[in-house]
């Protein structure tokens, strides 16, 4: 009986960690784009900046995922190489590379949220159509007094 016949299952089971993390990546991409399009049709800087903190966590969340993918995807394929002699080696071995793989993708996913996030931030912080800045000079151009501005800023 070969003495690594145990590390098969589990480098399936590290490739089971791996995918799911990887899903979880994915998740939390789809949310960085749902919160970038957010900031983007945002009516306020207040609502924008709130769409840009959610991108920011998703972003955060993405990286926390990919990381557990790659960890995971590094305990597959260790196992994989104690199980090479083994009946299970073939099979251990093919799960670690899928395992890998899920770990890239999640890795790609975290990538592009993070970009999406400092995108929307800078996008949260350009000054919005109708803010206080457009407000000001329609009082200055109406001949208004200043203190109206007040409950506004």
């Amino acid at each position: 009986a070969c003495l690594w016949q145990s590390f098969g299952p589990i480098a399936r089971q590290h490739l089971q960690e791996s995918v799911r993390a990887a899903q979880v990546a994915k998740d939390c991409h789809k949310q960085a784009v749902l919160a970038s399009k957010a900031v983007a049709t945002a009516p306020t800087k207040a609502e924008a900046t709130k769409a840009a903190t959610a991108a920011h966590l998703a972003s955060e969340r993405c990286t926390v995922a990919a990381d557990a993918a790659a960890k995971a995807a590094t305990e597959s394929t260790e196992a994989a190489t104690k199980a090479q002699g083994c009946a299970a080696g073939r099979a251990a071995a093919a799960d670690a590379e899928r395992a890998a793989v899920a770990a890239r993708d999640a890795q790609e996913a975290a990538a592009a949220a993070a970009k999406l996030a400092a995108d929307a931030e800078t996008q949260a912080a350009a000054p919005r159509p109708g803010g206080v800045g457009m407000h000001l000079k329609y009082t200055a151009t109406k001949g208004h007094v200043v203190e109206r501005l007040l409950p506004h800023l």
